[in-house]
């Protein structure tokens, strides 16, 4: 009887688990979809120009307006990091980056997003907390785009030209953040000119890596990994970072 009752209690859990996995590998299918990648680009830029004119932005900082509105805020922070994630990660797969090192800074930094509307007071220690988190928001999401985009920096004239760019401006932004102290609208250049870059890179044909450099990556990789295994265990993962160190990146 015990032992029916193991059988019985194994079947249900590994039904269970299959059915855990089932849902999981549907949200992430769901979530590497095209069309729901470009929504959430569209709709956190839409909603970034609502939320940044709600209050004078040269006047305000987004944290201030948020003071004002917290649930329009919280509601900016799930938009923008919801497109944030689902961007970012379409941009790694799209260019074949497979380092850690830009999905730490990504998920490092969205938690810091969360972590900038759970202390939205006016209380010293609270404050300095809040701007702290927002500052390292804004350097681990700029890291986890910057990191991509230097790993195709020698692809073609075409990335170059879009990396000098992108790095110019935020240069330009945080000079002026420098300038004119906290202002909105300064602040949001960064996340803007970030989406914008996404936006090219992951929807736009001319930005996509040519077939031979994707068939050229993968005979390496496959080359590599070969040989690695060959001369003994190692992670695929580190494999694959020395592969693209190694073949990324040439013409």
């Amino acid at each position: 009887m015990n032992l029916m009752k193991v059988i019985v209690f194994k079947g249900e859990n590994s039904g269970s688990m299959n059915f855990i996995k089932s849902a999981l590998g549907r949200i992430k299918k769901f979530s590497e979809n095209e069309v729901v990648c470009l929504a959430s680009l569209i709709v956190a830029l839409a909603y970034d120009m609502y939320y940044l004119d709600i209050m004078n932005p040269l006047e305000y900082s987004l944290s201030e307006i948020g003071r004002h509105n917290a649930a329009l805020f919280i509601l900016w922070s799930v938009i923008s990091g919801l497109a944030l994630l689902l961007n970012v990660r379409r941009f790694y797969s799209r260019i074949g980056y497979a380092s850690k090192v830009g999905r730490s800074c990504l998920y490092l930094g969205l938690f810091f997003l969360v972590c900038t509307f759970s202390n939205m007071s006016r209380e010293p220690v609270l404050y300095w907390i809040h701007v702290g988190t927002a500052i390292l928001f804004a350097v681990l999401g700029f890291a986890s785009v910057a990191f991509g985009l230097l790993n195709i920096f020698k692809k073609g004239l075409k990335f170059r030209i879009l990396i000098l760019v992108f790095f110019a401006l935020i240069f330009v932004d945080i000079v002026m953040l420098i300038i004119f102290k906290q202002m909105a609208l300064y602040e949001f250049i960064p996340l803007i000119l970030g989406f914008a870059v996404l936006f090219f890179t992951n929807f736009t044909e001319f930005f996509r890596l040519t077939d031979a450099s994707v068939a050229k990556l993968h005979k390496a990789l496959a080359e590599e990994i070969r040989q690695a295994k060959d001369g003994g265990y190692r992670d695929d993962n580190e494999v694959l970072s020395e592969v693209r160190a190694k073949y990324v990146g040439e013409e």
